[in-house]
């Protein structure tokens, strides 16, 4: 006996994309939760490393590419040694 299963080409297309959407959807809410953490634990001002060891987050580049390149262009965080941006001394607080 022989079975063969067909599959709408539009259908699995249709669904693929379905599934990427909410992909991004889910990795979107996951961001903006943390970036809401984030801006509530740096009422104080914050070292990137503890931030990133509160948020359990191992990767430096990352974190700063995902996270704190795009809080301190909005404004939201600003730098606490604004005129040595890689200063082992840096930290970030809320603004």
């Amino acid at each position: 006996m022989l079975c063969a299963t067909l599959k709408n080409q539009k259908w699995v297309a249709a669904h693929q994309q379905a599934e990427h959407v909410r992909g991004q959807v889910a990795n979107s809410t996951v961001q903006d939760d943390k970036v809401a953490v984030i801006l509530d634990f740096c009422s104080i001002p914050r070292s990137r490393k503890e931030i990133q060891a509160y948020l359990g987050l191992t990767g430096r580049n990352n974190f700063n590419d995902k996270y704190l390149k795009p809080l301190l262009a909005s404004g939201k965080l600003k730098m606490t040694i604004p005129d040595k941006p890689n200063s082992r001394l840096q930290k970030y607080v809320k603004s």
